[in-house]
């Protein structure tokens, strides 16, 4: 399996603080209601998108090959881009299978499961070319939290981009005005 962004040994302990922020945000309050009102822009390398005001990029890394950016709801949700060139390249169920283990084996105080995957037939971006649902759950305590996730796949000649989103099964349509303008305005420029 090509080793991705999060697995470089420079950046491992970047993804350890993402896959830490799955489960804050995932276990944390719902948040505000989404601003649509003066979305933000986002534009750097091959990726452009807008996002509500009231979300932030809470990660964001970038070498010569690999883009890593991390946005986050006041709330409960997050939307990743990984994008990298086809070097790095892998198929989506591997990735989503491989995202969801590391983020399960890299969750110390709580458990995660891993879920089953299901296709996605219906993308919310003309930009993707597939995608794969997961319903998991995040236990603390003996408190189990539905979550959902989603992976995306996204190519345009020699790059490849894998996006993600989560969130609280029961905050879904409080967050969808915002994942909507995501995918509604992403873009992924050929390299």
């Amino acid at each position: 399996m090509p080793k991705l962004f999060f697995l470089r040994p420079a950046s491992f302990i970047s993804a350890r603080l993402c896959l830490m922020a799955l489960l804050i945000v995932g276990l944390a309050s719902c948040g505000k209601k989404v601003d649509l009102k003066d979305p933000k822009h986002y534009q750097k390398g091959p990726i452009s998108f807008n996002y509500p005001a009231n979300w932030s990029i809470d990660q964001e890394q970038a070498d010569d090959d690999i883009q890593y950016i991390v946005i986050e709801s006041p709330g409960s949700g997050l939307f990743v881009v990984q994008a990298h060139t086809s070097a790095y390249a892998m198929d989506l169920n591997d990735f989503a299978e491989w995202f969801s283990e590391e983020a399960a084996a890299n969750m110390p105080i709580v458990k995660r499961s891993i879920g089953e995957f299901t296709p996605i037939e219906a993308l919310p971006s003309k930009a993707l070319k597939a995608g794969i649902a997961e319903d998991f759950s995040i236990s603390l305590f003996g408190q189990q939290v539905p979550h959902k996730a989603a992976y995306y796949l996204a190519e345009e000649g020699d790059l490849h981009a894998f996006i993600i989103t989560q969130y609280r099964e029961d905050i879904s349509t409080e967050l969808a005005p915002g994942y909507k303008l995501i995918f509604d305005t992403l873009k992924v420029a050929p390299l």
